[in-house]
C-alpha cells in the first residue's frame, strides 16, 4: 500500500483508515447472503431437475428459476463493486487501476446481459400450467417461435404434476378418456371414420357382418369416406381463403374429444373464434361450415358447447362455390345466394 511522504498527506492517509465508509462495511455482509441464497436455490432447482419422467413442475418452481436468475444478477452486480472498492483501489499504479475497473465493469456488464438474455429464451419456451374445472390440470408448452401442444395433468403432490395424456385443444380435459384412447381417436383412419357419424356407423356395422371375401367391399366403404373427408378439408380452405385469409386470420386446425377437426380462426384472452363443419345440405350438394365465438373463463379455459354463431357458410362440392349466409341461428333465413346454393332456409 503506498503512503503519503508529506505529513499533511500522512495525517489524511491515516484519517481516511480510521474511517471507513459504512457501505463497505454492509457490501460484504449483502454479498455473502446473495451468494448463499443463490447457491441455496440451484441446489433445490437442480432436485427438481429429476422429475419423474413425463411430470411437470408446478407454476411456482418456474417462478423460483426466475428468482435464481435474478440473484444471480444482482451477485454480479455485487461482485463488481466488491472488487472495485476492496481488490482494484488497492493497485498502487493509476494505469493498472483503471484498466482493472474498466474490464470489472464490462464483465459484469456481459454476464448481467447473459442471463438476462436467457431469461427472455426461457420466457418464450417455457411450460405454464392452469387449473380446469374438473381438478385436473392443463400443460400449455411454447417452444420457441413454434406451435403451442397441450398436455393434460392430474396433481401429484405440492412439486408435480403427473402426465395424464396428450390434449387436442384447452377444452378437451376429459380425464376418463385414457392415452390410447386419445391417440387410437387422432390416427388418420379413425379421425376420417369419425368424420361423419352416420357413415362411420354404416362402416362399424358393416365390419362386423362380413367375412373374409367382402374385403373389396369394405375397402370401398374406406375409400368413400375418407372422399367425404377430403371434401370437408377442401370446404375449410376455400371458405378461408375467400372470406378469412385477406384479414390475416389464422388457420390453425385442431381435433376435439372425438377426433372431428376444427380450425381456430382468432383468440386472444377473452374469447376464440373457430371454423368447423357441421353437416351436408339438404340437397347434398354442399358442406355447411359454422363460425363460432366461445368466450373464455378467468382461468383461460373455453367451451365449444357454449359458443355461439357468428354465421354459417356453404361449399358447393361440385362446383367450389362459396356463400355466406348471415345467419345466427339455425331459425334465421339465410341469404338469396345461400339459399339457392343449399336449397334450405
Amino acid at each position: 500500500m503506498p503512503v503519503p511522504k508529506t505529513s499533511r498527506e500522512l495525517s489524511g492517509f491515516l484519517h481516511s483508515l480510521g474511517k471507513q465508509p459504512e457501505h463497505k462495511a454492509l457490501l460484504r455482509p449483502m454479498y455473502l447472503l446473495f451468494y448463499i441464497a443463490s447457491l441455496t436455490l440451484s441446489g433445490l432447482l437442480l432436485i427438481f431437475a429429476f422429475k419423474p419422467e413425463g411430470d411437470w413442475v408446478r407454476n411456482w418452481v418456474i417462478d423460483l428459476l426466475f428468482l435464481t436468475l435474478i440473484l444471480f444478477q444482482l451477485l454480479a452486480v455485487l461482485c463488481g463493486i466488491s472488487w472495485n472498492l476492496y481488490s482494484i483501489s488497492k493497485v498502487a499504479t493509476n494505469g493498472k487501476r483503471i484498466l482493472l475497473r474498466v474490464v470489472s465493469v464490462l464483465f459484469c456488464a456481459a454476464l448481467v446481459v447473459a442471463i438476462l438474455a436467457g431469461m427472455v429464451v426461457i420466457a418464450f419456451g417455457m411450460q405454464t400450467t392452469h387449473k380446469n374445472t374438473n381438478e385436473t390440470y392443463t400443460g400449455i408448452s411454447r417452444p420457441f417461435l413454434d406451435k403451442a401442444t397441450y398436455t393434460l395433468l392430474a396433481g401429484d403432490g405440492p412439486f408435480y404434476l403427473r402426465y395424464l395424456r396428450p390434449m387436442s385443444g384447452e377444452e378437451d380435459t376429459d380425464p376418463d378418456v385414457s392415452e390410447e384412447e386419445w391417440l387410437k381417436s387422432h390416427t388418420p383412419d379413425t379421425a376420417s371414420e369419425e368424420s361423419s357419424t352416420d357413415t362411420a356407423d354404416e362402416s362399424a356395422s358393416f365390419e362386423e357382418d362380413i367375412d373374409d371375401n367382402a374385403s373389396a367391399e369394405l375397402d370401398s366403404v374406406h375409400e368413400r369416406m375418407d372422399g367425404e373427408l377430403k371434401r370437408q378439408e377442401e370446404g375449410y380452405q376455400k371458405i378461408y381463403d375467400t372470406y378469412f385469409a385477406a384479414a390475416g386470420d389464422s388457420f390453425s386446425e385442431m381435433y376435439d374429444a372425438k377426433g372431428n377437426s376444427y380450425y381456430i380462426l382468432k383468440e386472444d384472452d377473452t374469447s376464440v373464434q373457430l371454423l368447423k363443419y357441421d353437416r351436408d345440405s339438404k340437397n347434398g350438394k354442399c358442406g355447411l361450415y359454422v363460425l363460432y365465438q366461445a368466450d373464455k373463463s378467468s382461468d383461460g379455459s373455453w367451451s365449444a358447447a357454449d359458443a355461439s354463431i357468428l354465421n354459417t357458410y356453404a361449399y358447393a362440392y361440385e362446383t367450389g362455390n362459396t356463400a355466406e349466409s348471415g345467419k345466427k341461428d339455425w331459425a334465421d333465413a339465410g341469404s338469396e345466394e345461400y339459399q339457392a346454393l343449399t336449397g334450405e332456409p
